[in-house]
């Protein structure tokens, strides 16, 4: 028989937009398990957020270049 955690065997994630997602797991193992898959799963999300906002930025930085070459050859 597994004796229960003093912690309990559940857990909440809360977005910064205060959206709340309640967890119970069987034991204090799977319940980390749970945790560390979805730790895992949001720093690969964050990290293609990144990479994404990088190529944005670059491509306008880029553009802004093309532009203000423009603007010189104009002059």
């Amino acid at each position: 028989m597994l004796s229960k955690d003093p912690d309990g065997f559940e857990f909440y994630i809360v977005s910064l937009d205060n959206k709340q997602w309640h967890f119970e797991a069987a034991t204090t193992e799977e319940r980390d398990e749970w945790v560390n898959i979805i730790r895992c799963v949001l720093l690969t999300v964050a990290n293609k957020l990144d990479n994404i906002a990088q190529h944005t930025l670059i491509a306008i930085a880029d553009e802004l270049d093309n532009i203000i070459q423009r603007i010189l050859v104009s002059f």
